[in-house]
Parts: C-alpha cells; structure tokens; sequence
C-alpha cells in the first residue's frame, strides 16, 4: 500500500493525518521560506473528520492571530506568536511529516501564518489549505521545547 498521508503535529490536538496534498508537485521546502498546502481527507483515515476539524481551527485562527516571522543577520529564521483568544491551540508550531511514499521530502518544523477551507462538503470532500513558515529541519530539534527554546522570540 502506498503512503502518501502527511502527518501535522501539533502541541494542542496531537497528530492529525490528512490523507495527501494536492496538486501535480510539492513546493520546495527551503528553511526561512513561506508556502501553502492543500490537504485532503478521505474516509481511509479513521477520524478523519475530527482531525480535518482541529486542523481547520488553524485555517480559522492563525490568520487572525499575529504571527512574525524573520531570519536574523545570520539567516537563522525566528518566530513570535500571539494567539488569537477564541482559538482553541496555543502555539503554531507544527511538524509536518510526509508520508514514505510522498517522494524525496523530509520532515520540517513550521508554523501556521494562515489558511483557507476549501470545503464543498462535509463528509468526504474536506480541503483545507494551510500557510506555513519553515523554521528548521526536523531533525536539527528532537523536541517542540527545543525548537521553541531556540527559534522563539518573546513579547
């Protein structure tokens, strides 16, 4: 069976898996870059609904929250947030984790600046296409806490 399911980790809601993404290629993914993916949700994953809802929270509320991102002199990228009051996430931060079968992509630490639904339906046609800056590999931090020790400007 192939994989081409995408994992987005979140602090709030856990792991929540999209079925894939759409379009003919993927972006490049380059550290200190913004870009946009639309994922979809079929009925093969269980849950699927549930984890389109709580992935939707991000499409609402990131673009309403302030977020900055930016790079230092040395072209380390940072990130500040300040969360929009009726979200129900308290950080951004997100890992995106591609499937085994996506192709030649890895794993990245990012975080949501904005979205858009893109559902016609609910019950088998749920889109959801979400903004994302890309802060680090995810193998350059082990954990959430590491890359937010890190990467993290506050207030």
């Amino acid at each position: 069976m192939t994989d081409v399911t995408w994992t987005i980790e979140t602090a709030d809601f856990g792991n929540l898996t999209a079925s894939g993404v759409e379009g003919d290629s993927l972006p490049l993914f380059r550290i200190g870059d913004e870009f946009s993916l639309t994922f979809f949700f079929g009925q093969e994953i269980s849950n699927h609904v549930s984890h389109y809802n709580d992935l939707r929270e991000f499409a609402r509320y990131a673009g309403d929250s302030t977020i900055d991102t930016g790079a230092d002199i040395r072209g380390k990228p940072w990130y500040r947030e300040r969360i929009h009051p009726y979200s129900s996430f308290t950080s951004t931060l997100v890992k995106l984790v591609p499937g085994s079968d996506v192709g030649d992509v890895g794993s990245y630490w990012a975080v949501v600046t904005g979205g858009e639904d893109g559902t016609k339906f609910v019950g088998g046609g749920e889109r959801l296409t979400l903004s994302c800056y890309i802060l680090a590999e995810a193998s350059e931090y082990n954990t959430r806490t590491d890359i937010e020790n890190d990467l993290k400007a506050e207030l």
